[in-house]
C-alpha cells in the first residue's frame, strides 16, 4: 500500500495496485484502490472548529488508459469494480481490504485537534 497526502483537503489517502495483466509495466496496466481521509475547506460549525463529524470519507478505483504517450485516468466508485467479481470469497477479501485501508488513515481526534489548532492548515497533517 502506498500513503499519500489527499490532493483534495487536509487529509490522507491510502491506494494499492491491482494487476490487470501478467507483466503490467505502467500506470494503464493497473486497478488502483484507494481511500480517502480528509476535512472539508471549512468546518461545519466555525465556532469550535473541526469535528469528526466534519471528515469525508471517499473509497473508489483509478482506471488509466494510455492515449498516446500520455495517461487519461477515470475515478470509480468502488462498487462498479465489486459488483464485476463475482467469486465471493475475493469480493470479501477486497471489501476486508478496503476496511483496513479506511482504518488505517481515519482522521482521529489528535489529527483534527492539530489542524485546529494550526488554523486549518494543510501543515498541521503531518503529525
Amino acid at each position: 500500500m502506498t500513503f499519500l497526502e489527499s490532493e483534495l483537503g487536509i487529509g490522507q489517502t491510502v491506494c494499492f495496485a491491482i494487476p490487470l495483466t501478467m507483466n503490467a509495466r505502467d500506470l494503464s496496466g493497473f486497478l488502483w484502490v484507494y481511500a480517502e481521509s480528509r476535512l472539508p475547506d471549512k468546518p461545519v460549525d466555525p465556532s469550535i472548529g473541526f469535528t469528526e463529524d466534519d471528515v469525508e470519507e471517499t473509497v473508489g478505483i483509478y482506471f488509466y488508459r494510455k492515449v498516446g504517450q500520455r495517461f487519461c485516468g477515470e475515478m470509480l466508485p468502488l462498487e462498479a469494480l465489486l459488483s464485476q467479481i463475482t467469486d465471493l470469497s475475493l469480493r470479501n477479501r477486497m471489501i476486508c481490504r478496503v476496511d483496513a485501508m479506511k482504518a488505517s488513515i481515519r482522521l482521529d481526534e489528535e489529527f483534527i485537534e492539530l489542524v485546529n489548532v494550526a488554523g486549518g492548515s494543510r501543515a498541521a497533517s503531518f503529525h
